[in-house]
């Protein structure tokens, strides 16, 4: 399975001072200046006009915050075998653990996400385990519905060579959903830190669950083999344009 923005001002101020600067005048220019100031101090005082009122300036009635817009989600049903069961005897004295899985790859046969259902030796705590690619969005969530019901979290744990995984503890509800129900929807986020919803078929669930565990080492072969066709298909598609702007060979009988 293989499942990433200052401008700076600076302004200088200058201010200049006027200086100003007088003569002395002779006596009488003196005492006529000072007559003239007491027959004006002697007058009453015309009356101060009211002060100008700035008008005022209407504030623009605030806006109200805008939401964030949710981002769109992208859909994803890719190519599947469907369900498989697996079986085997582990551990002293033997005991039976199962895993009934689906796994959804593109058209190119690349990993999308997988799902299995874990059901370990000794009637240990049922989990089911979602696969994602490496390059998913790990700090985002990664959950799971079926159908149009309550989606259950669930918390990643580590990641390999052939893909990232979470896990969340199972509940006989959700089982029973996944027995009876159309699809199972897994939602993560992508690289660019997108969601996307990879839609698992559970028409063969059940079928799966009540059936004779599958052979391993055929369904590995099986599943090798549907890999390859898918990226042998997803190549001569690409080479399909090619191969249409060839011109057609020459009549050899021709002259």
């Amino acid at each position: 399975m293989v499942l990433v923005r200052l401008f700076q001002a600076s302004s200088r101020m200058s201010a200049c001072r006027n200086v100003l600067s007088a003569t002395a005048r002779g006596t009488l220019i003196v005492t006529a200046v000072a007559v003239m100031i007491t027959d004006v101090l002697a007058q009453p005082a015309p009356p101060t006009p009211p002060a100008a009122q700035a008008p005022r300036r209407q504030t623009p009635p605030a806006k109200a915050p805008q939401k964030p817009e949710a981002p769109k989600i992208r859909q994803v049903s890719g190519f599947t075998l469907g369900w498989i069961r697996h079986c085997a005897e582990v551990g002293t004295p033997p005991a039976l653990a199962c895993v009934t899985q689906q796994e959804i790859r593109d058209e190119s046969g690349n990993f999308v996400v997988s799902l299995a259902f874990q059901e370990p030796a000794g009637g240990g705590r049922k989990r089911i385990a979602i696969g994602v690619p490496l390059g998913s969005w790990l700090p985002s969530e990664l959950n799971l519905r079926v159908d149009q019901g309550k989606a259950v979290d669930a918390r990643y744990g580590t990641c390999l060579n052939n893909g990232c995984f979470a896990a969340l503890d199972t509940t006989p509800d959700l089982i029973s959903q996944m027995r009876s129900g159309q699809m199972a929807i897994v939602t993560l986020w992508d690289a660019f830190n997108q969601p996307v919803e990879v839609i698992l078929p559970l028409e063969s669930f059940r079928t799966a669950m009540d059936g004779a565990p599958a052979n391993i080492s055929e369904s590995e072969e099986i599943h090798k083999q549907w890999i390859g066709s898918l990226a042998s298909r997803a190549q001569a598609k690409q080479q399909q344009p090619l191969n249409d702007q060839q011109p057609a060979p020459a009549d050899a009988t021709k002259n």
